[in-house]
């Protein structure tokens, strides 16, 4: 009761509360202290990520395989050439000091079973366990053909002159001793094919000298 009038509790409704917490800013802004706030929950999945963040004046950012390597070579023409189990296809090219990384690609479904490159660091073939054929030109490192094979591949070579013109691409077959050679400027289309072992071959080497 305050003179002679007696005062009830407001009732607590969307209202009120709007009212409470107008007159609850105003008494801050009055008295310079704030009322307490609940602070947010910090979420510890956050904290991980910000203490993941590089904090170094300079870092690196690193381009390896995710998967195991499988198979590398290097080119007349100053390329490296690396391909792992999960068909990644990257091309690296040397320089002075180190290695620049040029492209990558998912070049088959599965693992990378073989690459090989010309005598003249030009052409670049690779077989996969997706029985894919890959051709790529080293210097614009660009996909040129693909070639779904008809049989499951062990192993690769390219067999060219250089200053010749032509370009072949000898590919073994995983279940036989045939080797398949193959035109790699017509599509791909098969030119021979010879049995010159009784087992599957896992690996060729072509000499152009």
């Amino acid at each position: 009761e305050y003179m002679g009038t007696t005062l009830t509790p407001m009732a607590d409704t969307q209202e009120t509360r709007g009212v409470k917490r107008s007159h609850d800013a105003l008494e801050g802004e009055a008295t310079g202290v704030q009322p307490d706030r609940k602070r947010a929950k910090i979420d510890p999945d956050d904290m991980l990520q910000l203490e993941r963040l590089p904090n170094a004046l300079m870092y690196e950012k690193s381009y390896m395989h995710r998967e195991n390597v499988v198979a590398t070579l290097v080119t007349p023409t100053d390329f490296l050439i690396t391909a792992s189990a999960d068909g990644i296809v990257k091309f690296w090219k040397k320089e002075v000091l180190g290695l620049e990384f040029v492209k990558l690609y998912r070049a088959h479904a599965g693992a990378v079973v073989g690459m090989a490159a010309s005598a003249d660091g030009l052409l670049l073939a690779t077989i996969g366990t997706d029985r894919a054929l890959k051709l790529f030109d080293v210097l614009n490192f660009d996909m040129m053909d693909l070639k779904t094979l008809d049989f499951t591949p062990s192993a690769v070579e390219c067999i060219s002159l250089p200053g010749s013109g032509e370009s072949f691409v000898a590919v073994a077959d995983a279940d036989s001793g045939t080797i398949h050679v193959l035109d790699a400027a017509a599509s791909g289309a098969t030119v021979r094919t010879v049995a010159v072992h009784a087992a599957p071959v896992h690996l060729m080497r072509f000499n152009p000298k």
